[in-house]
């Protein structure tokens, strides 16, 4: 049982390592993104692909971190 717990303390531990990265990741793309908002279909066709790329980095790490919360421990 005690075997059990550590790993499973291990693993929530490593998961919070990964989110940490993420939440930086995403701190880092709001502060970048913060004048495209807010956006529309039309502001959206004006974004350079810099600007999309960030965009899809801020919904993959909003995915992952979701992710977290609907998986079994």
């Amino acid at each position: 049982m005690q075997s059990e717990n550590k790993i499973l303390i291990e693993r929530i531990h490593r998961e919070f390592i990964i989110a940490e990265k993420h939440l930086s990741r995403i701190e880092e793309c709001v502060s970048l993104m913060s004048n495209m908002f807010p956006l529309s279909t039309v502001s959206y066709s004006f974004l350079t692909s810099e600007e999309v790329r960030l965009l899809d980095q801020f919904r993959s790490c909003l995915n992952f971190i979701s992710s977290i919360f609907e998986r079994d421990f």
